[in-house]
């Protein structure tokens, strides 16, 4: 019965997605300061406003850099296994223990510079 209610709540959660966004939308266009776009620029297509990606580096950068505090703090040992296994044997080779660690705080400041640089070009 229970596997019965969840395929029926995912069944219907597409419909109920679309009736949020239809009540959302229509809420929205009852504004008066919202304008909808016109015909002619829905025909000859819409394109987004750029948007600033540092912030999108440093977010990756603070997951790689938690994950590299993770490995420092609690290493894994070999054997390594899984889909990674063999970039984890090269770290544990080149670097010793902490090499997993090394590896994901390097790639934390490269995503750090990577920001700073788009920062620059975007200023």
């Amino acid at each position: 019965m229970f596997i019965l209610i969840v395929m029926m709540l995912f069944a219907l959660a597409p419909f109920l997605i679309l009736l949020a966004f239809i009540a959302w939308d229509r809420h929205r266009l009852t504004n008066e300061n919202v304008k909808p776009m016109s015909r002619d620029l829905l025909r000859n297509g819409w394109t987004p406003k750029p948007t600033a990606s540092a912030p999108i580096f440093i977010g990756i950068a603070l997951m790689f850099a938690t994950l590299g505090a993770y490995e420092w703090f609690y290493p894994h040992h070999p054997p390594f296994r899984g889909r990674f296994s063999w970039a984890y044997e090269a770290a544990y080779a080149y670097f010793g223990l902490q090499g997993q660690a090394y590896v994901f705080l390097a790639i934390a400041a490269s995503f750090v510079v990577a920001s700073i640089m788009t920062r620059k070009v975007e200023s």
